[in-house]
């Protein structure tokens, strides 16, 4: 048979001949009703639209003839799928899958684990889609405790998610991902293997929070009557190191704050649950309903309503963070001997180093490590240049040419410049951002394809950019701590403590220089005693003594001593490590419990140049709902370079009125005045400081039905002038926080505060004259016995948002979204010439986000809501 058509038609005409009683028409589907032969009538035919077939009823009186009809553009009897599915069933045929009906029906478990209950989840899924391979995730969480025999408990979790980073941290409990650990416990032994966290043991010197993954062994037997011996040993390999960062609070900016890595690191994982948060050395409850949220991925930290950020706060933030540059092994020992009744034993060994022939995320030549073994413990200096010399250009690359230019007649050489230019652009850098101030160069705003970095010289010979065109090498460090203490109780009134401590720290490995450096000691004796003057009249006194020594090579594992101990002794982040001695004596005269008297005399001396007493002195009592604290602080230092007299006076008072359910009137005021001054000049410095605030306000009890607590603070800051504190700032800020839970089956919270800043004196500050709200509305409610339940959220506030930055990449055709046209004709990648492709075979190249270490402030509003309906809970 033979077919005619028209171009861009579906019209088919045939001359066909009798040769059978079926005969297949077309290779598309005919339409309905549009078939017909010219000269026969239809009672002689049938026509099978869905397989395109003409049946003869009867033979036609002649043997050759004209049909006509229309067609689909498809075969609906044809199959079409984007894989071919007989390769599964293929695949499949080669496996017999049996199901016995009897034998799912006998309600048998999953898997027997004996007399261990467990519970948990289990699943797989399958995900796919038109344009999608097939993706199986998984899931599984168990958690095992019972008896397996011969008196062993086994406890367990395993947990296995294919999510691949860390826990949201908005709440303060955490759902661990990729947790697998198996305890076992006979009598006074355990034995854990597996994801675990160990933390500071009893003592002083000796204090750190790692998680790692390994095993540890601890038992416990008697030695005497009255004596017992803890042991325990670990080995395993660390997930983390610490680092501790000190922010900068803005004025009404609640975050993100990014935190860096103790190597300068941007982009980097913090372990979830290890970070430690202080404003002005409170520690902070992580959650929303709490203190602060953090993003542990993105390693940026946002704080609550509850919290307001001004500048005044001091932040600081204390974490492990992921480092997996060298494989990372800890052994730690702990073993706590109970002699008698009087006397304890302490040891604790703690050794944490990295292979430094087993780099992970680094690689390192032969001539890399020959250059970190020449650097010694000078590892801030460990940048390794980063240039490259490229044979060809590439306009796929951002590129560079190098030249010496001259500016206010200094000729600086080795400069380089972004370039277009196929017979100058030669060199391929990678930058690294160094601090501002530390660098030559800044990101430039450019429409090449990629990031750019422009050179920017320096003004009377410092630098002006941050960023360099080097890598940071990071060495191979090892950190080791012995501690060996004692306690012993002379009577039930006299306790006398006695710590030793030594540690080897060398931060970098390859090198042997330096060496002796590494080995450094420390020690710590206290005595404390409490004495009973008058007991019919509650009269105690108690005192206490201490003394502490470190010398300057001695490294602990994290800080030891309080978290503002810097600040209180005027020391700086650079201060050089010396010697350091540190006592102090206090008593303390309590009259029960109402009435109670303290002073505290401290001293510091730090090698021969810096020396330091410190004299605490309070007063507090208690009575018929009144409140009084008097308290005063006075600190003074003489350094070579400075000095200081730093008194810190605060009062506080409240009365407390039963009669109208706990409501409490009170009042703080305080005092501030760091007269940080040249020792050669006795000339105020730029860092000395004064304030005063006074704050009111008033609560009722946390656990009334409708709960408040308002209050207004009023703060003036000074700065320096002419050799003088003059006013620089005045602050009111007002809060509000209230939570109803009279009205039935309904919860309300608010928590708001407003803030104003005048600035008295522009020219001793550069802040400007700002004011700020912040807020946060929450409704919870549920009826019919929890049939219904909703939760509305509203939020407002300032913050900061990252800046983002883009490049396209280039990838195989049709995976892309993108195509390149090159508009200008200078044969070179601009961002502004890319856009979306329409054909498939156009679409090249994919857009990547980028973040960045820079922020906008922005306000922010958040609305949530969300309802759920559950019947169990109303028929239960």
């Amino acid at each position: 048979m033979h077919a005619q058509q028209t171009e861009m038609s579906n019209i088919r005409v045939q001359k066909i001949v009798y040769t059978t009683d079926t005969l297949h028409i077309d290779s598309l589907s005919i339409i309905p009703n549009s078939f017909s032969i010219l000269t026969i009538d239809t009672s002689f035919y049938s026509i099978d639209y869905s397989k395109n077939l003409l049946i003869w009823k009867r033979k036609p009186g002649i043997d050759s003839f004209h049909i006509q009809y229309n067609v689909f553009p498809f075969n609906f009897s044809k199959k079409y799928f984007h894989k071919d599915v007989q390769q599964i069933e293929r695949l499949a045929g080669m496996t017999t899958f049996y199901y016995d009906a009897i034998q799912a029906n006998t309600g048998g478990a999953f898997i027997d684990f004996g007399n261990v209950d467990y519970n948990g989840s289990f699943g797989r899924a399958l995900s796919f889609g038109n344009s999608q391979d097939v993706v199986l995730n998984s899931q599984f969480n168990l958690q095992l405790e019972g008896d397996i025999g011969d008196s062993i408990k086994l406890t367990g979790a395993i947990t296995d998610n294919t999510i691949p980073f860390q826990p949201e941290g908005n709440t303060q409990q955490l759902q661990e991902f990729d947790k697998v650990f198996i305890q076992l416990q006979r009598k006074r032994a355990t034995m854990i293997v597996g994801d675990y966290d160990i933390k500071k043991p009893s003592g002083y010197f000796m204090n750190f929070y790692k998680r790692v993954q390994g095993g540890f062994f601890s038992t416990s037997f008697k030695t005497s009557i009255h004596g017992e011996n803890k042991i325990g040993f670990g080995a395993s390999l660390a997930k983390g190191k610490f680092v501790k960062n000190i922010l900068t609070a803005l004025e009404g900016n609640q975050g993100p704050y990014k935190l860096t890595g103790s190597n300068g690191e941007q982009f980097f994982i913090i372990l979830a649950g290890t970070e430690r948060v202080y404003i002005d050395g409170e520690l902070m409850k992580r959650g929303e309903e709490y203190d602060y949220i953090i993003d542990y991925n993105t390693a940026e930290i946002t704080f609550m309503p509850r919290r307001f950020i001004t500048k005044d706060l001091r932040i600081t933030v204390e974490f492990e963070f992921s480092d997996r540059n060298y494989l990372n092994s800890l052994v730690y020992i702990n073993d706590e001997w109970k002699v008698n009744k009087k006397l304890q034993l302490r040891l604790n060994v703690y050794s944490n180093q990295d292979a430094k022939n087993q780099a992970v995320q680094q690689t390192l030549d032969s001539t890399k490590i020959r250059f970190l073994a020449t650097l010694g413990d000078s590892i801030q200096n460990a940048f390794y240049t980063s240039v490259h010399t490229e044979d060809t250009f590439s306009n796929s690359k951002v590129l560079y040419k190098k030249i010496d230019t001259l500016v206010n007649g200094i000729l600086y050489k080795d400069v380089y410049l972004f370039s277009t230019n196929k017979d100058s652009a030669n060199y391929s850098l990678s930058f690294s951002y160094v601090g501002q101030g530390r660098g030559n160069y800044q990101q430039s705003v450019n429409s090449a394809n990629g990031r750019v970095y422009a050179w920017i010289a320096p003004l009377s010979g410092i630098r002006r950019g941050d960023y360099e065109p080097i890598v940071v090498l990071v060495t191979p460090k090892k950190q080791q701590l012995i501690t060996l203490g004692a306690s012993y109780e002379i009577d039930s009134a006299k306790h006398l403590y006695i710590e030793t401590a030594y540690s080897n720290s060398d931060p970098n490995t390859f090198s042997n220089i330096d060496d002796k450096a590494h080995n450094g000691f420390a020690a710590r004796i206290t005595y404390d005693e409490k004495r009973e003057l008058n007991k019919k009249k509650g009269i105690y006194l108690t005192s206490n003594a201490s003394y502490e020594f470190a010398d300057k090579q001695f490294k602990p594992l994290e800080r030891f001593r309080n978290v503002e101990f810097a600040r209180d002794w005027n020391l700086t982040v650079n201060e050089k490590n010396e010697d350091e001695h540190l006592g102090f004596v206090s008593f303390s005269l309590s009259k029960n419990q109402r009435l109670k008297m303290e002073y505290q005399f401290g001293t510091y001396l730090r090698g021969v140049s810096f020396t330091g007493t410190q004299h605490i002195a309070s007063v507090s009592a208690s009575k018929k709902g009144y409140r009084v604290l008097l308290k005063g602080d006075l600190m003074q230092q003489h350094a070579v370079i400075f000095k200081s007299n730093y008194y810190k006076p605060t009062f506080e008072a409240e009365k407390q009125f039963k009669k109208f359910h706990s409501l409490t009137i009170g009042t703080k005021y305080m005092i501030e005045q760091n007269e940080l001054k040249y020792s050669a000049t006795d000339s105020l410095t730029k860092s000395a400081f004064s304030f005063d605030a006074i704050n009111f306000y008033i609560k009722n009890k946390n656990d009334a039905s409708t709960n408040f607590s308002a209050e207004y603070t009023h703060r003036n800051d000074r700065a320096v002038k002419n050799n003088a504190f003059a006013q620089s700032t005045e602050a009111h800020t007002f809060s509000l926080n209230t939570t109803i839970r009279s009205i039935k089956n309904q919860e309300i919270h608010f928590t708001g505060a407003y803030r104003i800043l005048d600035i008295k004196d522009s020219a001793i500050t550069t802040l400007k004259a700002d004011e700020n709200s912040l807020g946060r509305v929450e409704y919870n409610f549920s009826v019919a016995k929890g049939l219904l339940a909703g939760n509305i959220l509203y939020e407002f506030g300032s913050g900061q948002e990252q800046k983002r930055e883009f490049a396209y990449f280039e990838v195989p055709a049709g995976q892309g979204l993108y195509v390149w046209r090159d508009y200008n004709k200078d044969s070179l990648k601009q961002l502004n010439e890319f856009e979306l492709a329409i054909f498939p075979d156009e679409k090249l190249y994919i857009k990547i986000f980028t973040p960045t270490n820079q922020y906008v402030k922005a306000k922010y509003s958040l609305y949530n809501q969300a309802i759920s309906l559950n019947p169990k809970a109303y028929f239960s």
